[in-house]
């Protein structure tokens, strides 16, 4: 669903977590490409260098402040 939204709405940012419904953010990540720019924000910090290789713009951990997402947002 996340992929199907991406390609329908173009955003210029999307937020995904790594275990989602369906296919992991990581494979959401890949098939979303360069289409727009990735955050992750998780509880798992163990996937954060995957994340990175698929080209995220930031690897927030759960639970995020306003303060955090606000640097990510700014990035």
């Amino acid at each position: 669903e996340a992929v199907a939204l991406v390609e329908a709405e173009k955003p210029d940012l999307v937020f995904l977590d790594i275990r989602m419904p369906g296919m992991t953010g990581i494979e959401a990540a890949r098939a979303i490409g360069d289409a727009c720019e990735i955050v992750f924000v998780t509880a798992y910090d163990e996937y954060a260098v995957q994340a990175f290789e698929q080209g995220a713009a930031d690897y927030v951990l759960k639970p995020a402040d306003r303060e955090r997402l606000a640097v990510t947002v700014e990035r």
